[in-house]
């Protein structure tokens, strides 16, 4: 795959308005396109538009190397954009489009590295396992649904291209939350 075929998927995942959910045909597209290259995947079905989806290439083994990132983008307010938001625009060496940075960017990177390993025929001693979430930026409604259906207790190791100023994270900072009853 060269430059220019990678730049497309990228530019079709930013044509997705994913953000208020909507992942469901953005997740059948990615679909569509690891199916292409041989890789079959799963979408589940969270209704209301939303899905995650899950694709593996390897030799179904452990140990499980996951790579993860979420379908969705933060909300858009179209007016404060000086380009229009679902099209990708290449000016003055930048790339303009919702979710280009988070995450429409970590996701190509994962499913083109994931193509890229599967149209290589390159052995892995174990599983590459892909793990699109939705709802990241709204109610982890994907990553809810993950947990209880268990589909992360395989994974002996998750890498999330998630953007971190080109620091590498090797942990997460977490989350608190409150419930306050008056």
């Amino acid at each position: 795959m060269n430059k220019e075929e990678k730049l497309v998927i990228l530019e079709k995942l930013v044509s997705f308005n994913t953000s208020e959910g909507n992942e469901l045909a953005e997740a059948q597209y990615l679909q569509d396109l690891l199916l292409e290259h041989g890789i079959e995947s799963e979408i589940e079905n969270l209704g209301n538009h939303e899905a995650n989806l899950i694709a593996e290439i390897g030799n179904g083994q452990k140990p499980v190397f996951t790579i993860s990132g979420h379908l969705d983008t933060v909300a858009v307010d179209v007016d404060k954009w000086d380009t229009d938001p679902f099209t990708l625009v290449r000016k003055d060496g930048q790339m303009y489009g919702s979710g280009v940075t988070d995450m429409k960017g970590g996701t190509a990177a994962l499913v083109i590295a994931m193509i890229t390993l599967k149209d290589a025929e390159f052995p892995l001693n174990g599983t590459l396992r892909l793990v699109l979430t939705a709802g990241e930026e709204s109610n982890m409604h994907g990553s809810h649904q993950l947990y209880a259906d268990g589909a992360m207790n395989v994974s002996d190791t998750l890498l999330i291209a998630e953007p971190t100023g080109y620091r590498t994270v090797y942990a997460n900072k977490g989350e608190v939350d409150f419930k306050i009853t008056a």
